[in-house]
């Protein structure tokens, strides 16, 4: 693949990853199920013509499914812990295809990671400062601070496909995935939304 087709697929991540955040922005709110869903099909209207525009309309099709599916789980969880518990668990789904499967598919596969990216930062921010009182500012510092994760596990990531194939250095985020998984569970016990 040459860099110009390879730069497509970037912007795709990227278009979904801004359109999962739109989507959450829309289902993560306390407006009525009716509002949240025309909300929703203007954002996937928009995003479809975008993705047409700049890509194919084969690529706005395809891309379609993901966006229903990313709508569907933020529609009907109605909590920020459910909600990142399933994104987090179509990721690692999405991860370990990655690892385990070859061919074009898996740039899509890397592609969507970005989509169900898309609501983390925000549902993690939010469940880890919930009811902290005068700790609030300190722990959003400390919170703040802790993205060096997002320096430190592209370097893992490089040795591991220096080492073994980048294929399998998606294990790496399968372990922050992890962990993020039993912190999305874990706040079903500790914050009460």
């Amino acid at each position: 693949m040459n860099e110009a087709t390879a730069s497509k697929f970037v912007s795709l991540y990227w278009n979904g990853f801004m359109i999962g955040r739109f989507l959450g922005a829309i289902y993560l709110t306390r407006h009525s199920f009716k509002a949240k869903l025309i909300r929703s099909v203007i954002v996937w209207l928009i995003s479809f013509a975008f993705i047409a525009f700049i890509h194919s309309i084969h690529v706005a099709i395809v891309y379609l499914v993901p966006m229903l599916l990313a709508s569907l789980v933020l529609g009907f969880t109605k909590k920020p812990q459910l909600s990142l518990t399933l994104f987090l668990l179509i990721n690692l789904i999405l991860l370990a295809l990655i690892i385990f499967v070859s061919g074009y598919m898996v740039i899509w596969f890397v592609v969507l990671t970005g989509l169900f990216n898309s609501i983390m930062w925000s549902n993690i921010f939010t469940l880890s400062i919930h009811n902290l009182g005068v700790y609030t500012s300190r722990a959003s510092s400390l919170l703040v601070m802790a993205i060096v994760g997002g320096a430190i596990l592209p370097l893992a990531m490089g040795a591991v496909a220096d080492a073994v194939s980048v294929q399998w250095s998606y294990a790496i985020p399968m372990i922050g995935f992890a962990y993020l998984i039993f912190f999305g569970i874990k706040s079903f016990q500790l914050v009460k939304l």
